[in-house]
């Protein structure tokens, strides 16, 4: 790596309408490197990267590229200066191909006039095959996987070698087999010095791949250093200031009595004949790889699809919700793992988001009691936490994790028997993690049956009472929490399972 960084940011500050978002904060990159930059969700990552991708202007500081001062007042005064941002909410256009995507602003001319579609598609497949990318130029995008689309992102932003790449939470929608080829491109990239920026919220990713380590906290800097000098403990004390539990759940299910128990439920080749039960005061954790059926599973015994076969019973009676209504209205509750377009109204109030699964409660003779709505909010976003300036504001002013919190707020307000998480903690801090994981033990000691869907095997080994491995729309496998590690939890994802393979719960 050499000597002057590709990136500095010097003594940056930024202020926005009541709120100090940066603070004297200084930040480099070198040719090279994995920088990973941590912090909780409002720590002021996201803002100090927009600066550096010439979105916003500081108020104060500066910053140079290659030991020289520049000035950035727009995205394209930093990519011309080889600075290049993937965001997390991805950019790509469906109604396009991959090559059309990759060449989107430099589309090659035939006399200036014609687009020349045999050098842009061999401009992009070059690009492709530089990245070791393995992806058809031609491919329509509406046929990929989040992953592959997340691959083309990084193809669009690689299609000169940056100086700088930085990276949003590259692996939040990623399957384990996707996240090993976004490694091995990032490896890459290091290798041919290009500097890179990562931001995540997983630990696991950053020991696999950063050299150096930057920990913001409330917008101002704590730390930084080398990788192989911090402990996930001292990682996490750095950026929640204080100490996290981090222990396994304990409590025993034998003798619980069963809430929900699922019987040979199936719905085309997604769920195929699964059979489980969610006891009574138990987090049951639910693991497999993209595309298991973990999800399906959840819709179906939350009513928002309906199974081809199959039967479920509630507290011993049946159960066959052909609506999500009629699921709430016997205590079933579901948290969708994609909170910006099924778990929230974002342009909508905290207090409204709230409010919206309670109507009734909250009504007298057809009337909207808006003082209950407003008890009802700051109740919740009491219990929860919920950092907010009012509960009047929008929802999507909120960091992530904030906006996950008023999702599972919604659901806690009416009262659950069962509650069905999909991805609860998905692109939260690991404070607001911790936080999560407190609410949903709260919630099955008070007696609640909680069912948690995660694509992370720590976290799922960490919250669970017991853990059910579906791969290939079946259950391969139900284990204690206690007994099970993320290698036996892989090879039960692994399964290969034939036609007519059953598996007890």
């Amino acid at each position: 790596m050499t000597s002057t960084p590709r990136l500095s940011l010097h003594g940056i500050t930024k202020r926005f309408p009541g709120v100090i978002a940066l603070d004297d904060v200084s930040f480099d990159v070198r040719a090279g490197e994995v920088h990973a930059f941590m912090g909780e969700n409002g720590a002021g990552k996201s803002t100090l990267m927009k600066i550096g991708a010439g979105i916003h202007r500081p108020d104060e500081g500066f910053i140079e590229v290659e030991g020289q001062r520049v000035g950035l007042s727009t995205p394209s005064d930093a990519t011309a200066l080889g600075i290049h941002t993937v965001f997390q909410e991805l950019t790509v256009l469906p109604n396009l191909d991959v090559g059309q995507n990759i060449m989107i602003g430099q589309e090659p001319m035939q006399a200036g006039i014609w687009l020349d579609r045999g050098a842009l598609y061999s401009k992009a497949q070059a690009i492709l095959d530089r990245l070791d990318i393995k992806l058809d130029a031609r491919t329509p995008i509406g046929s990929l996987s989040a992953g592959q689309r997340q691959m083309v992102e990084i193809a669009r932003a690689c299609g000169e070698t940056p100086k700088v790449l930085v990276l949003d939470e590259p692996t939040s929608s990623l399957g384990r087999q996707e996240e090993e080829l976004l490694f091995a491109l990032v490896d890459r990239l290091r290798a041919d010095g290009v500097g890179i920026v990562y931001i995540t919220h997983r630990m696991s990713e950053v020991f696999r791949l950063a050299d150096r380590i930057t920990v913001l906290r409330d917008g101002k800097h704590v730390v930084t250093g080398d990788a192989k000098d911090f402990t996930r403990e001292k990682l996490i004390a750095a950026m929640v200031g204080r100490a996290v539990d981090e222990k396994r759940s304990g409590v025993h299910v034998a003798d619980l009595p069963v809430a929900l128990r699922v019987d040979g439920l199936s719905r085309g080749t997604a769920v195929r004949d699964v059979s489980l039960d969610v006891h009574v005061g138990e987090v049951l954790g639910v693991a497999g790889l993209m595309g298991a059926g973990r999800t399906e599973l959840a819709r179906l015994m939350a009513g928002v699809d309906r199974r081809d076969a199959g039967s479920m019973t509630l507290f011993g009676e049946p159960f066959s919700p052909n609506t999500v209504a009629d699921a709430i209205e016997a205590g079933v509750a579901y948290l969708p793992e994609d909170r910006k377009t099924q778990g929230l109204v974002l342009s909508l109030s905290v207090a409204d988001n709230i409010a919206l699964p309670n109507l009734g409660s909250l009504s007298q003779s057809g009337w909207l009691s808006m003082a209950k709505l407003k008890a009802m909010a700051k109740e919740w976003s009491g219990k929860l936490g919920i950092r907010a300036a009012s509960p009047d504001v929008a929802a999507d002013t909120l960091s992530g994790g904030n906006q996950q919190k008023v999702a599972i707020a919604k659901w806690l307000a009416i009262a659950p028997k069962v509650i069905l998480l999909d991805e609860p903690t998905r692109g939260v801090d690991v404070g607001a993690k911790s936080e999560i994981y407190t609410l949903i033990r709260d919630l099955s000691a008070q007696g609640t049956a909680v069912m948690v869907i995660s694509s992370e095997l720590p976290e799922v080994l960490q919250i669970s009472d017991r853990i059910a491995v579906m791969a290939q729309g079946r259950v391969a496998g139900v284990v204690s929490a206690a007994d099970a590690t993320e290698e036996s939890l892989l090879e039960l994802a692994f399964t290969e399972q034939s036609p007519d393979h059953e598996v007890a719960a």
